[in-house]
């Protein structure tokens, strides 16, 4: 039963910190989404240029 009431306890405390990022996040302005170019994409999703590995 003990490891029970633990488990209860961290859901309790993770379901607290949760909602906290969500106040946080939408209150800091930063992380809004902005209009950003469309054709713009991630630094990680560009396509490679074959003729620069070599």
């Amino acid at each position: 039963m003990k490891a029970i009431e633990c488990i209860r306890s961290i859901a309790e405390s993770l379901y607290g910190i949760h909602k906290e990022l969500i106040k946080l996040n939408n209150t800091h302005p930063v992380n809004r989404a902005e209009g950003k170019d469309k054709e713009e994409k991630p630094k990680n999703t560009r396509e490679l240029d074959p003729s620069k590995f070599m």
